[in-house]
């Protein structure tokens, strides 16, 4: 795979990615942890695909690129949705949903990084084609 293909890859996972945000800020949606996330699916569900030759755009926007000892998911802002639900929802680790005015803050977080990154990429793209 070279770089521009990655690149369209990458795009379309984040936008499969915002889509499962919105729905999980608007209170539709859930998180899954890897389950029901378009990168980890795509990137081996260590953020990494073919041996760390090509990582998940999340891990490569956190500058972290040893992931098979830590995701780089753990170093973004779904780090602190995670623990969150862990110590006030009852130990919850999977179907994590809004259930209070935190989880939607954090979860309003992690929608507005990841489309930080597709934004990045996007303009990477219209660059590329310029």
């Amino acid at each position: 795979m070279n770089k521009q293909e990655k690149l369209i890859m990458d795009i379309s996972l984040l936008k499969e990615a915002i889509i499962k945000w919105t729905a999980i800020v608007d209170g539709t949606g859930y998180d899954d942890n890897a389950n029901n996330c378009a990168l980890c699916q795509k990137y081996n569900y260590h953020c990494a695909l073919y041996h760390r030759n090509l990582l998940c755009p999340i891990a490569e926007e956190v500058g972290y690129e040893d992931s098979f000892l830590y995701d780089g998911c753990s170093l973004s802002p779904w780090k602190k949705w995670a623990v969150h639900h862990w110590k006030e929802h009852s130990k919850q680790i999977s179907r994590k949903s809004v259930q209070c005015d935190t989880c939607k803050s954090l979860a309003t977080d992690e929608l507005v990084f990841i489309q930080s990154i597709l934004d990045k990429k996007l303009n990477e793209r219209n660059l590329n084609n310029a």
